[in-house]
């Protein structure tokens, strides 16, 4: 297959300001705090920052920021061409949150919805994740669905959307 092998850029988050910090440790004192270790990822072609974002990507990126504020582990991906300025990823860092997009040779190859949708699924395969979050607005989660459905793999992945 010509997708195998997916490559894709990620940006570690940098260390967390006092704020955040703060934050966490107090909501680690907290009984609801049994899902902080909960690692989730927002697979979305729609987010503040690459693009000029609609309704989809501003959402993304406030529950992005909600979610790593109150603890969790929270990564997006990007299912989009690489952005030539990739200065806006520091906001991102800064709130703790992990930020992958695929590289642009294997985004080249991309003519439809359907090839971002397999992209997706081939580079969330490999990860470990407790919840995907897909827009269902363009199909981004349905090759990821498909395989969880047929029992190929996230079995022990909860998917939600938008």
């Amino acid at each position: 297959s010509m997708y195998t092998g997916i490559s894709c850029v990620a940006y570690k988050p940098i260390k967390k300001n006092s704020e955040i910090t703060i934050q966490k440790q107090l909501s680690n004192n907290s009984p609801s705090n049994k899902m902080n270790n909960t690692n989730i990822c927002i697979a979305t072609p729609d987010i503040v920052g690459p693009i000029k974002n609609g309704g989809i990507g501003t959402s993304y990126y406030y529950l992005a920021q909600h979610l790593s504020q109150s603890g969790y582990n929270v990564s997006i991906l990007f299912v989009g061409r690489e952005p030539e300025d990739k200065r806006w990823l520091h906001i991102y860092g800064k709130q703790g949150i992990e930020f992958f997009f695929l590289g642009k040779s294997k985004m080249e190859l991309v003519e439809d919805q359907r090839k971002y949708s397999y992209l997706a699924f081939e580079f969330l395969r490999n990860k470990q994740y407790d919840i995907i979050h897909f827009p269902e607005w363009g199909g981004t989660g349905y090759y990821s669905l498909c395989a969880k459905k047929s029992g190929l793999c996230f079995q022990n992945t909860h998917f939600d959307q938008l």
